[in-house]
């Protein structure tokens, strides 16, 4: 089983990754983090490509075990084409596009369920110092570095993300919460449950 998790900047998706302690998950990394740990003087934009050749990659790799685990994926190869996107690359993620359905094509794994995570209110500042708190993101997202910029950037990802999924036949569910530690938790556990109930079941 092969689970997709995308969503809004800073709201706690490799949060949620990381919490699943159950033997039953393999937690994926994001690809953008690992590349950028393998080219930590490039540009993040510059590596869109090796980032998406990369997921593609460890995706593979995963769909050899995902009958026998759930595997939870930070972002998806969704995430990367929209990326490109938004970053003025609308080329680039059209030819990502095509390659995607020609990767299903060959026998790529679709995944399983894809979830958007999101937030309830757009509205706190705090949200964006958090965010832009992580060294990758800022490294990443720094030009966002203004609440009218941040929103505008969530929400215009957001929309590209739910379009593009369903052009690909994907049925995205979206899950809101309040950015406070304890909403976070209590998400994290009704969907790592339901994930574990899914995949046995019940």
């Amino acid at each position: 089983m092969k689970i997709g998790i995308s969503g809004a900047v800073g709201i706690g998706k490799s949060y949620f990754v990381n919490s699943l302690d159950n033997a039953i998950f393999l937690a994926v990394e994001e690809a953008a983090r690992q590349v950028n740990a393998m080219y930590p003087d490039k540009n993040i934009n510059d590596l869109r490509d090796i980032i998406f050749q990369h997921q593609i990659s460890v995706e593979t790799v995963v769909d050899n075990i995902a009958e026998n685990v759930i595997a939870v994926c930070d972002r998806t190869l969704i995430d990367n084409i929209i990326f490109l996107e938004i970053f003025d690359n609308q080329d680039i993620a059209n030819e990502k596009k095509a390659v995607l359905k020609s990767a299903y094509d060959r026998g790529l794994k679709r995944y399983n369920e894809l979830y958007f995570f999101d937030y309830d209110k757009y509205i706190d500042p705090i949200m964006l110092k958090t965010a832009l708190s992580d060294s990758f993101r800022k490294k990443t997202l720094g030009k966002l570095a203004s609440v009218e910029k941040f929103l505008d950037f969530n929400k215009k990802f957001k929309y590209k993300f739910l379009e593009t999924a369903e052009e690909f036949n994907y049925s995205v569910k979206v899950i809101k919460t309040d950015y406070e530690e304890y909403s976070l938790q209590e998400r994290n556990k009704a969907l790592s449950d339901k994930l574990i109930n899914n995949f046995l079941g019940v």
